[in-house]
């Protein structure tokens, strides 16, 4: 009869481990699923061209699906609505750019920023971004920029 605890104990830790295992691939799977979404989704949402027309004033607005307004409508997201209560204004100069894209850590927006900023020479850019630092390491190389020693800025720094 002592016999049959120390099977159910025997099999625990095998258990627990297939639960964990099984967690991680379910993870996995989750992280990857989600980045194809964005791929496939983000490009339609992005900004659009990059001349301006005359008399245009850009606002820029970087980030990662908080800024792109993932779950939402397109006229939902913060940039949107910035821009439709700009609209209200008369004869409004300004057109907001939403430059977001799901799963960006603070990193690939600051490798972007600069080239961004040339490309739409905006008045104004408002940058929101920084909740991906906590699970995403994605182009980790992007922390060694030349303008830093290499391994000077840790990826939950900025």
């Amino acid at each position: 009869m002592t016999s049959a605890p120390r099977a159910r104990t025997s099999r625990m830790p095998v258990r627990v481990l297939a639960l964990a295992a099984g967690a991680l691939v379910a993870l996995v799977l989750l992280e990857l699923g989600l980045r194809i979404a964005a791929d496939s989704i983000a490009p339609q949402r992005r900004a659009g061209d990059d001349a301006a027309a005359a008399g245009e004033r850009r606002i820029l607005c970087f980030g990662d699906s908080n800024t792109y307004g993932i779950h939402l409508e397109a006229h939902e997201s913060y940039p949107a609505q910035l821009q439709q209560l700009l609209d209200c204004a008369p004869s409004n100069p300004w057109r907001v750019v939403n430059l977001g894209f799901p799963g960006m850590n603070s990193a690939e927006v600051r490798a972007d920023f600069a080239r961004d900023l040339d490309r739409f020479r905006p008045e104004i850019a408002i940058v929101w971004i920084g909740i991906n630092d906590t699970w995403s390491r994605a182009r980790a190389e992007l922390w060694d920029l030349p303008d830093r020693e290499p391994g000077s800025v840790e990826p939950n720094a900025l």
